[in-house]
């Protein structure tokens, strides 16, 4: 009897876990973006899709003593990178669309290492070709979330465009 009721059950769960309020099976969404991923394009990258998928370290630090930036970072590695950090500095502490300009505090810095390759390649936000848009800018504790697109220089001197990138990390202070 034990075992027709826990198999009754299973079925049930099964038939029913997957369904919406209205009974209709949930899908993922269409076009779903994620945390901590972007699609860059240039030199040996076309078009490519990273997710920093190991994140080892996040977060978001709004300056403290009146000071009016942002500073946002996250690390980790991908499936051929063997490290990634993201260091995003912007110029304000408030929901808002930012554009990459040294001189006003707001530039994006990406930093890779592949697995082929054992030396980091450091790719700066070109000035008013990049912009940071912050979307969440909860109190201490909470998130910051938002994303950033533009023309990049390597080190080298390449030009790369990075776009649908996406962070999310904790407010600290």
């Amino acid at each position: 009897m034990k075992t027709i009721l826990f198999c009754f059950l299973a079925l049930c769960a099964f038939t029913f876990g997957g369904c919406t309020k209205n009974g209709t099976i949930a899908s993922p969404p269409v076009g779903a973006t994620y945390d901590d991923d972007f699609e860059m394009d240039g030199g040996q990258y076309h078009n490519t899709d990273i997710e920093i998928k190991n994140v080892s370290s996040s977060s978001g630090d709004s300056k403290p003593n009146g000071a009016t930036y942002t500073e946002v970072q996250v690390s980790g590695s991908s499936d051929t990178i063997t490290s990634i950090q993201w260091d995003i500095k912007f110029n304000g502490t408030t929901t808002n669309t930012y554009n990459c300009d040294k001189s006003s505090n707001t530039v994006v810095v990406i930093t890779i290492t592949t697995k082929s390759s054992s030396t980091a390649v450091v790719y700066t936000s070109v000035d008013n070709s990049a912009s940071v848009i912050c979307t969440k800018y909860d109190d201490k504790g909470g998130k910051i979330k938002g994303t950033f697109s533009g023309k990049f220089t390597s080190d080298k001197g390449d030009t790369y465009t990075v776009v649908k990138a996406s962070f999310s990390v904790t407010r600290t202070s």
